[in-house]
């Protein structure tokens, strides 16, 4: 069964800076970020990731209004690219 990982900043970052970024794409059969991800950590996205918007934009709204976390983070906990309720 296909599976889809939402990744944000923090993880792809660290995987990135040891060398491992590619555990990433051997945990799912897709791995997604939001555009604020991708901002937050440069264009050298790897081919196989691929950049899919929030799906509920209103509530990234909400969460930037109140300010929690950081951009990407918003967007990725936000249930990521799939939307949600």
């Amino acid at each position: 069964m296909p599976s889809i990982l939402i990744v944000e900043s923090t993880v792809c970052i660290a995987l990135g800076r040891i060398g491992r970024l590619e555990l990433l794409r051997q945990s799912a059969s897709e791995v997604w970020m939001p555009p604020a991800v991708r901002d937050e950590i440069g264009p050298s996205v790897p081919a196989w990731m691929r950049v899919v918007p929030a799906a509920n934009q209103a509530r990234v709204r909400v969460l930037t209004r109140v300010k929690t976390n950081a951009p990407g983070e918003r967007e990725a906990v936000n249930d990521g690219p799939l939307g949600g309720p």
